[in-house]
């Protein structure tokens, strides 16, 4: 089986207020490099999938930030994407989202399960995740859930 390299995409704290609100408006908050780093573990046959406790009615908004607007200059001068791969979204309401992430201040309450469920998925014992990104403490959180090795987040 191949293992998944886990990117947690976080819509919160910075990158949420940012990322969201500039790809409103046409800019794209991330960090330099992001597009060529993924594309890379990608080229090395890792499969990539997307984490965001944002509401299920955010799905299209976040995949054009995700795979349209989160581009950069490449080495050749380039426009550089993201890799494409699944995106896990809250089943929830906006408002059910939205308190939980910025009100309430626990993503996990989505994360761990979501996270778990996909792992679930495989034979007992895998571990289909290798790697995991975030920038939070509540994504370690989730990470440390579901046995991301530590040197691997």
């Amino acid at each position: 089986m191949t293992r998944s390299l886990f990117q947690m995409l976080t819509h919160d704290h910075q990158v949420g207020r940012n990322g969201t609100l500039y790809a409103m408006v046409g800019n794209s908050w991330c960090h330099d490099g992001v597009a060529r780093y993924f594309s890379d573990i990608e080229a090395n046959g890792y499969r990539i999938m997307y984490l965001t406790s944002r509401s299920i009615g955010h799905a299209a908004i976040t995949r054009e930030y995700l795979f349209n607007e989160v581009g950069q200059d490449g080495q050749l001068g380039n426009l550089e994407l993201l890799p494409g791969g699944p995106v896990i979204m809250a089943p929830d309401s906006l408002f059910t989202a939205v308190n939980r992430e910025l009100i309430q201040r626990n993503p996990q309450q989505f994360k761990i399960p979501a996270l778990q469920n996909v792992k679930d998925l495989f034979p007992k014992g895998y571990q289909p995740y290798a790697a995991a990104f975030g920038n939070r403490k509540t994504d370690l959180i989730a990470y440390h859930s579901v046995d991301i090795p530590i040197d691997a987040r």
